[in-house]
């Protein structure tokens, strides 16, 4: 409300701008065209000047009002992050009847009030399980670094309960353990030993179907070892045709008592001797006739009637008379 000096005031006024033209108008005696203008611009100033001091008693009587301000909104919760410790799980493994053991430090947080502490360390046994269940137990160290890289990733569980671990070990039962470099031991001894057998084989193969697959294939292998020997190689021959025949199953092992030349052996290497004599055809004979005399004394006669049967003379004696005559 107004008050009381406020309303003499604008009451002055008010009488002040309506009675001033009108004193004006009878004091000078204006006409009407006159003061009726000046009556209205005493009203409008009267109007703007109460309308002024309207204003100014608003703002003394009004309290003080602070500007608007947004609101400033409320700091969001904070999930507490809980820990425990887990140790000695077995995890399978890709091999039957072995397995890993994991330990690691379970982290949790989660903004929905309760206790979440089984929830994460089973997420957490969980996502290790399917990284070591396709891993062997041999490759132990790539199954460790795959087991770390999954569980210290931080992943929600699908119930609002964040999941992760730190202070990760995997490892195998120490039994397990040297059982396995024993096992991987074998494992290249056996290996070894099959690359040694199919060496052999392979060495078996090619002497049967190459070297000694005939007297003359024998002699050839011999000889190309040994090219600087022909005459060495001549005295082996027998030797290697033994044993081609016995590597063929011509021949048993047990019939070959001795390196000694056999008595066939012995005729094709007089003839050899023999056929080298191209000069003269009778010069040839008499050395027949000696040698058939010389095996006759050492009481070699089968070999001696086998040698004349071989040149075609029956009476060598006959012949070395004619030569004579």
């Amino acid at each position: 409300m107004l008050t009381d000096n406020r309303k003499l005031a604008l009451a002055g006024l008010g009488c002040a701008s309506v009675g001033l033209p009108l004193l004006l108008a009878a004091a000078f005696d204006l006409s009407a065209g006159v003061w009726i203008p000046l009556l209205a611009v005493g009203l409008i100033a009267a109007g703007v000047i109460g309308r002024r001091l309207y204003e100014q008693w608003t703002l003394s009587v009004r309290p003080h009002r602070e500007p608007l301000r947004e609101p400033i909104p409320e700091p969001a919760p904070q999930p507490v992050v809980e820990d425990v410790v887990v140790e000695g799980v077995q995890l399978r493994s890709a091999a039957p009847d072995y397995r890993f053991t994991f330990s690691c430090r379970v982290h949790w947080h989660s903004l929905v009030p309760g206790t979440h502490g089984d929830r994460a360390i089973r997420s957490i046994l969980d996502r290790a399980a399917r990284v070591t269940a396709s891993i062997r137990p041999e490759e132990l160290d790539a199954a460790a670094r795959a087991v770390t890289a999954e569980v210290e990733a931080r992943r929600p569980d699908g119930h609002g309960v964040g999941t992760w671990a730190s202070e990760v070990v995997l490892a195998l039962p120490e039994e397990d353990a040297r059982r396995l470099a024993r096992m991987a031991e074998l494992r290249k001894d056996e290996e070894l030993w099959d690359r040694e057998r199919a060496q052999e084989r392979n060495m078996r193969r090619y002497l049967t179907d190459d070297v000694f697959e005939t007297p003359g294939s024998a002699v050839a292998w011999w000889l190309a070892g040994h090219r600087a020997e022909p005459v060495q190689t001549l005295d082996l021959a027998p030797t290697l045709a033994r044993l081609s025949a016995i590597i063929r199953g011509e021949l048993e092992p047990s019939s070959v008592t001795s390196p000694v030349l056999e008595p066939k052996s012995l005729f094709e290497r007089i003839c050899d001797v023999v056929d080298s004599v191209h000069e003269d055809q009778g010069r040839r004979l008499v050395l027949v006739h000696d040698l058939a005399r010389v095996l006759d004394g050492n009481g070699q006669s089968a070999l001696s009637g086998e040698l004349r049967n071989r040149y075609g003379v029956d009476d060598l004696s006959m012949v070395v008379d004619d030569g004579s005559g």
